[in-house]
């Protein structure tokens, strides 16, 4: 194929002309790509949330979740169904099957599931809402503490998170430790039975009280007027005036006679702290495509505004930055990428002239700029996988010029002009690099399609890679020929234009002084400023132009002092071109005893790593910030918990100061870093430990500061589990090992999971070994006589009623204050409240209206309740979970001992069920997704070889360097002592396509000179002669690449380090065998012809041809060496 580049050599203006405006281009765009740390990904989850104030969990489940888990059961794409309930609060979570095109389609069917249920749900509890789940991390959160009352926090808050909304690219802003304003009509039951009332009546009295209704419509002769009552209440005093009842004797009774009414909050449900503070929390949260560092950097903008207006004594202080994290992160990818593109210029030089080098390292930034355009058009912002995408494909960027270059160098060496050379020494490798990099990208392009969370995690890998790829034959196509024609002779200074000559020539050439006396005089002005924009227009095109050759001729002249300033190739590959062909004849001599070896040390090799390799799907020592999660008995208090952790607070605090940014509290639940799940309840508090910066701390991993805060960790009185957790800085998993335990008998699955943990405390590497089953308070049950009390003229119904009335508060209704809706409870007063014996003293009414004592027809009972009760596809669950020290152990091994020893316990114990799942179940769910994958891109590029060399048998000499890559990946795995993991086998299925390009080379090259004549040993040795040089610098190049990223030169991200483990181990040990292997196995291929019957000539195959001189040898073409 010599047209395109017949073409791009003639139209060099053209040409240039292009490379101009797409590095302009890029240039621009790269600075409108968002940056984010990890891509935003559907999870293909759908939640049912319902709440049902103040039941217990029990009580949630019979009522609420079991309706809804018969229901949505019947919803087609589910793969699992789960729920957690609580105190107050239902969630289901529908984990949506990967078969399952559309998420919406799902949560659509569900939210008509749901419907049906509606009616049969307590008329108390909410709507239930179903909504997709996202994972929406703060970009970061803002603390507003200060000496004032609560009232005032709460109205600065709410101030500053309108103004923190306005801010562009913020989604919202929640906030957290903040309380409602409510009004408490708080009730004295002795006062309240001493005037024959109950508290259902004190709140319907006051829910008519503050009704605003419209009374419908009145109409005059010309006018319409709506009539409606006026709202009684104003502010809380309005309420004591409510008449509860008259007396006969023309009194009344009134709120005030039996209530106290107090402005206050609603019972805290959580508390923020920071530093050991009490705090407000607003946690900003980014619109999806948003860019993390703009927002944070506007955010801190407007806090520096905010803060001028916040009264005296509030602060505001911010923490959790993820910008900094981003920043960081970009960073490091970026001085990683300067490195690797630094050392892929000296491998160019090494093996190229100086000129050479400089242009053809010059398609890196080309092809970069292209792939930042396709980015920006396709919307992939630059994140941590597409920057690592990035610095995947930047070494290979240069094998397609290498090709070209090498090729156009030869054709130099041999005597060709400039243009020829580079015309026909660009065509002749033409398909060989199509070929090359459409492999490539039909082994990343599989990683695109795989299914589940972690398909979607990583999908942006192969389309930044092939991004980069179609910039870079571009590139290499087009524009290095051109270049490589022009620039590619040392320059001449004194045959260079000088600057204004361009400039001289278009103003000569633009016809601005020809005669105008053909145009009216009218329209000669418009002519003339024609004909001056144009003049402009092309000026500038000229402009620009001129400046890109001057650059171009100045890394000629830097190409000509490169030389000068570094060892020649001349003075050294001649020589080792000379060995590595002596070495090559002495392997086809002896063909089968280098094979039978070659296998057996392969084989050797294999087996040894495979029996010491540990796998791990996810690790990440390098996190930067961690949990802390504490719990303490169900019945303790929120405040008791909050004092219990001010000492973990202070440990922390006590830590060097350089390791910790901030240490952010939650007292009252715990959001899981593993599944996202939350748990909520008094005696629950996390602690989130926010790291400094790395540069801070230089050489000191987050794990190293997770494992000193646990040392001399405090004693806490009544602490009953304390669990540290890391961020694993990629997909959200589970736990290592994650064994569920599936029945309706609790007591049975309680008996099995003390089984299962006593059992995991005794395996060395496990760690917060823990099950999820919890008991909650302590239950007075009221335990009501059915036939008594409808002797009694008593409603069960009413009873329940007055008793939640009494204790929890009986909403009666609402009035607005300034833009806030408040709530207003009637209850009993603290003091009695706070004992629930009191609920003796209780009086109901009865059908003819007189008052009944509690003790008449019923009686208390004295239980413990559930404090959270999971289900999995609708049965009660206890999970055990443990999390393993990868020294020790790996999930893998842990849960094959688990199913070894408990896969067959339900024949034991009928009815009950096991499970696996977290790591586990991901690693199954990944594993199968990357086989598919590694096939598919092992079948594509199979097709492709095939195609490109119309053979049946020569794609698998091709191909047979992928196992021999594989063995390099073992061993890099070992050398690094890292565990195989998905990062490790997303490299590895990626190495498909990149190992096979040197073969591809390598066995065109010996087609084409089989085709100008040669026989079989010289074919072989000559296409290995001549591709040495562009095999090494191809592999050398993409492995410089990724070398600052392996051995973290400026740092590095240990989620990320298997996958360049996996390339760069796997390229380097296939290149070495590629230039011995394949030649020999092309010889076997063509022995396997001949005894065959193939009509092949006898002497072709006369291995006393390989005893002469390879370089007498006679070529038609002249174009050998």
């Amino acid at each position: 194929m010599y047209a395109i580049p017949r073409f791009s050599v003639t139209n060099p203006v053209l040409v240039n002309l292009i490379t101009v405006i797409l590095l302009v281009t890029g240039l621009l765009i790269v600075f409108l790509l968002p940056r984010e740390l990890f891509p935003m990904v559907s999870t293909d989850f759908v939640f049912v949330t319902t709440i049902y104030p103040r039941a217990s969990a029990d009580e949630m489940e019979k009522t609420i979740t079991v309706l809804l888990e018969e229901e949505l059961s019947d919803v087609r794409g589910v793969k699992t169904m789960r729920s957690t309930t609580v105190e107050g609060r239902s969630i289901i979570l529908l984990e949506v099957d990967t078969k399952v095109s559309s998420t919406l389609k799902v949560q659509r069917d569900a939210e008509n599931e749901v419907d049906k249920v509606i009616p049969d749900l307590p008329i108390e509890a909410e709507k239930p809402v179903v909504t997709e789940f996202v994972f929406d991390f703060p970009v970061i959160t803002v603390s507003l503490s200060g000496a004032v009352n609560e009232h005032e926090l709460k109205r600065v808050a709410d101030n500053v998170k309108d103004r923190l909304k306005a801010v562009r690219g913020v989604s919202d802003v929640t906030i957290g430790g903040e309380r409602d304003e409510e009004i408490w009509v708080e009730i004295d039951p002795r006062r309240l039975y001493g005037y024959g009332l109950t508290l259902e009546e004190v709140r319907r009295a006051v829910q008519v009280g503050g009704l605003d209704l419209a009374a419908g419509l009145a109409r005059t002769a010309g006018e319409e007027f709506i009539i409606r009552t006026k709202e009684l209440y104003s502010n809380p005093q309005d309420i004591k005036r409510v008449v509860l009842k008259a007396e006969n004797k023309g009194g009344r009774v009134c709120v005030a006679d039996i209530a106290d009414v107090r402005d206050t909050f609603e019972e805290a449900s959580n508390i923020g702290r920071l530093n050991g503070d009490r705090c407000i929390n607003l946690e900003v949260k980014q619109r999806p495509g948003g860019d993390s560092v703009q927002i944070v950097r506007e955010v801190r903008e407007a806090l520096a505004s905010i803060e001028k207006d916040l009264p005296y004594g509030v602060m505001a202080r911010q923490s959790m930055d993820l910008s900094f994290m981003v920043r960081e992160r970009l960073d490091l990818l970026a001085s990683n990428g300067i490195q690797g593109l630094f050392l892929c210029l000296l491998l160019l030089r090494l093996f190229l002239n100086g000129r050479m080098a400089l242009l053809t390292a010059a398609g890196i930034p080309f092809a970069m700029m292209g792939a930042f355009v396709m980015m920006y058009f396709t919307g992939i912002s630059l994140n941590m996988i597409s920057m690592f995408g990035l610095m995947i494909v930047l070494g290979m960027l240069v094998d397609d010029g290498i090709v070209v270059a090498e090729n156009v160098h030869r054709y130099r060496s041999m005597g060709f002009d400039p243009v020829t050379a580079a015309i026909k020494g660009t065509g002749e490798v033409f398909w060989s690099v199509i070929g090359s990099v459409t492999t490539t990208i039909a082994s990343f392009m599989p990683i695109f399609f795989m299914t589940g969370i972690m398909g979607k995690f990583c999908q942006s890998i192969p389309l930044v890679v092939t991004f980069a790829l179609v910039a870079s034959v571009i590139e290499a196509m087009i524009c290095l020929p051109t270049h490589l024609a022009v620039f590619g002779d040392p320059v001449n200074w004194d045959k260079v234009d000088h600057w204004g000559a361009p400039i001289r020539k278009a103003v000569a050439d633009s016809g601005i002084r020809s005669p105008m006396a053909r145009y009216p005089v009218v329209v000669r002005p418009l002519v003339l400023l024609g004909r001056m924009l144009a003049f402009g227009i092309w000026s500038l095109v000229y402009t620009v132009m001129h400046a890109f050759t001057r650059l171009m001729r100045i890394a000629q002249w830097c190409g000509n002092h490169f030389d000068a300033c570094w060892i020649s190739p001349n003075q050294w590959f001649p020589s080792f071109l000379s060995r590595y062909v002596s070495f090559m004849v002495l392997c086809l001599r002896h063909r089968l005893a280098f094979m039978v070896v070659s296998l057996s040390l392969l084989v050797s090799f294999s087996v040894y790593a495979s029996m010491r390799m540990k796998f791990e799907l996810f690790k990440n020592d390098d996190f930067v910030f961690f949990m802390i999660n504490l719990e303490m008995p169900e019945s303790t208090r929120l405040e008791q918990t909050e004092k219990a952790i001010e000492l973990v607070e202070e440990h922390l605090l006590g830590l060097p100061k350089n390791y910790i940014e901030a240490v952010v509290t939650r007292v009252g639940f715990i959001e899981d870093a593993s599944t996202g799940q939350m748990k909520y309840g008094s005696g629950k508090a996390q602690i989130v430990v926010d790291l400094t910066e790395s540069a801070v701390r230089p050489g000191i991993s987050g794990k190293d500061i997770m494992d000193l805060s646990r040392k001399n960790f405090p004693e806490i009185p009544g602490m009953m589990s304390i669990e540290f957790q890391e961020d694993r800085g990629g997909p959200p998993v589970g736990s290592a090992l994650t064994f569920r335990i599936m029945a309706e008998d609790y007591p049975t699955i309680l008996k099995i999971s003390e089984e299962v943990q006593s059992y995991l405390r005794t395996v060395p590497g496990l760690k917060d070994i823990k099950d999820d089953f919890e008991w909650g308070k302590e239950e007075f049950r009221i335990d009501v006589d059915e036939r008594r009390a409808a002797d009694l003229g008593i409603s069960v119904a009413e009873v329940a009623r007055e008793v939640r009335n009494a204790f929890a508060g009986g909403l009666a209704t609402t009035f607005t204050r300034g833009e806030e809706e408040v709530e207003i409870h009637v209850k009993f007063t603290e003091g009695y409240r706070s004992s629930p014996e009191n609920i003796r003293i209780m009086k109901f009414r009865n059908d003819k209206g007189e008052m009944v004592p509690f003790d008449s027809f019923a009686r208390v009972d004295y239980g413990r309740s559930f404090s959270s009760i999971q289900r999995w596809n609708q049965k009660r669950t206890v999970t055990v979970t443990a999390d393993v020290d990868g020294v020790y152990i790996t999930s893998r091994e842990i849960n094959q001992m688990m199913q070894d020893r408990y896969g067959n316990v339900s024949k034991d114990h009928a009815g009950v069920l096991f499970d696996y799942g977290g790591e586990e179940e991901d690693s199954q769910e990944s594993m199968a997704a990357l086989g598919r994958a590694f096939a598919l891109a092992m079948l594509i590029n199979y097709g492709i070889i095939a195609t490109i060399f119309n053979s049946v048998m020569q794609p698998f000499v091709v191909m047979s360097v992928i196992p021999l890559s594989l063995v390099g990946v073992l061993i890099g795995l070992l050398v690094h002592n890292e565990p195989l993991g998905f990062m490790g086998l997303l490299g590895v299925v990626a190495l498909v396509g990149i190992v096979v390009n040197n073969s591809i080379l390598l066995v065109d090259f010996t087609n084409q000179a089989r085709k100008r004549g040669m026989n079989r040993w010289r074919s072989i040795l000559w296409a290995s002669r001549s591709r040495v040089r562009p095999i090494i610098l191809t592999s050398a190049t993409t492995v410089a690449g990724l070398f600052p990223m392996l051995f973290g030169l400026s740092g590095t991200s240990s989620f990320l380090v298997p996958l360049a483990i996996s390339l760069v181990y796997g390229l380097t040990f296939s290149t070495i065998l590629t230039l011995v292997v394949i030649p020999v196995l092309m010889s076997l291929l063509d022995e396997i012809k001949l005894y065959s019957g193939v009509r092949l000539l006898r002497e072709e195959y006369d291995e006393s041809l390989l005893n002469q001189d390879f370089k007498s040898h006679p070529v038609r073409t002249g174009a050998v060496d």
